[in-house]
């Protein structure tokens, strides 16, 4: 319950940090826009969790690990390549997990 209201905070935040609309700019600034999103999400999510008394603490130190440094490395590499390297890794990942849950959602139970 807690995750809309930290994406809204998050989404209020950029939207009028900048004075402009979540939906201009480029893929670059998308790649900025969701690491903020993602934080938002995951520290109201975290809010939760802590106040229904649900917390992994090692799984979720290593999921933030994680989350860091694939962050990290997923930013540099759209600043130093550009997004005519980006786009395509980013549009096949989609098209992956699409037909993914696809597969998942007309899978024949006990086939």
């Amino acid at each position: 319950m807690l995750a809309p209201v930290g994406l809204l905070a998050c989404d209020k935040y950029i939207s009028t940090r900048r004075g402009e609309p979540l939906t201009s700019g480029g893929l670059t600034r998308a790649t900025g826009y969701t690491k903020v999103m993602n934080f938002g999400s995951n520290l109201s999510s975290l809010a939760f969790f802590l106040w229904a008394g649900q917390v992994l603490y090692w799984a979720g130190l290593v999921m933030g690990l994680g989350q860091f440094i694939g962050a990290r490395i997923g930013a540099q590499m759209v600043v130093h390549r550009g997004t005519r390297f980006i786009r395509p890794i980013f549009i096949s990942v989609v098209l992956v997990l699409a037909i993914k849950l696809l597969l998942e959602a007309h899978r024949i139970p006990g086939g």
